[in-house]
């Protein structure tokens, strides 16, 4: 007898084959098609960075020709350069070829040298000698000694010299003699210091003298305030005068370019 159901199987099985392959077909264009495309982008790519090497230091982000116009300066009057500490790349640059006279930002160097090397808790100290005898009038028969270099020494200061001998019973003054690095209200004339220091004092009209030398008793010691306050006020006032002062502390010019060079390696 016939199997009658045969022929309908095969015609079962090869209309499933033939669904199969229709339905494979769109997945099969779409893939290709998306190896097709990743192929071109990488081709691109690679004759876009052989056309153009890429760029080892961008331009930096910050525009500071912008910033200088929006504060209404000239730019071509400053110039600016800040680097990363290894030089890898540019925060910001304006006219970094042209040379300008660096002025007050150097004293930022000699403030990190003098921290680095002082401690911001440093303290300049003036040490007073007095050296002789109070007659009965209250006239020191002697000398008083005034040795020390604070570049922030003033009015404030010979008041409390003032009110030292003050309490010793000292109304006159015979001689002061101030060490050749004392310095007072911002003067660099260790003569004119002496003089200035006289008259704030008022203890008479004593003889003046500029020697590296003291003697007798130590009367007191005036201390200046913080180094780290000292600096604010030198940067924040441009103190050319204090950043010389200081400067002469931690090995002048030569000292801070050798810290420069050897501790935070600059070129």
């Amino acid at each position: 007898m016939l199997n009658r159901r045969g022929p309908i199987l095969w015609m079962i099985a090869a209309g499933l084959v033939v669904v199969a392959v229709l339905a494979y077909i769109p997945h099969h264009i779409r893939a290709r098609s998306a190896i097709s495309n990743a192929v071109a982008l990488v081709s691109e790519t690679k004759l876009q960075e052989q056309a153009a090497p890429l760029e080892t230091n961008p331009r930096p982000a910050f525009d500071a020709a912008a910033w200088y116009v929006a504060h209404e300066e000239a730019p071509e009057t400053h110039g600016v350069l800040i680097e990363t500490l290894d030089s890898s790349r540019t925060l910001a640059s304006l006219n970094a070829d042209v040379t300008f006279n660096p002025a007050s930002l150097v004293k930022l160097s000699t403030s990190l040298v003098a921290l680095k090397k002082l401690g911001r808790d440093f303290r300049f100290q003036t040490r007073v000698f007095v050296d002789g005898t109070i007659d009965s009038k209250g006239t020191l028969e002697g000398r008083l000694y005034v040795n020390g270099n604070d570049p922030t020494f003033g009015d404030a200061a010979a008041n409390l010299i003032a009110k030292e001998l003050d309490a010793r019973g000292v109304k006159r003054l015979s001689e002061v003699v101030v060490s050749p690095g004392f310095n007072f209200n911002f003067s660099n004339s260790a003569e004119e210091s002496a003089t200035r220091l006289v008259k704030v004092v008022k203890l008479g009209n004593p003889k003046t003298v500029v020697a590296d030398e003291s003697a007798g008793r130590l009367l007191t010691v005036i201390k200046s305030n913080p180094l780290s306050d000292v600096l604010l006020y030198m940067n924040a006032r441009s103190s050319n005068y204090m950043a010389d002062k200081i400067g002469a502390l931690i090995g002048g010019a030569e000292g801070v370019r050798r810290f420069l060079i050897d501790e935070l390696k600059l070129s």
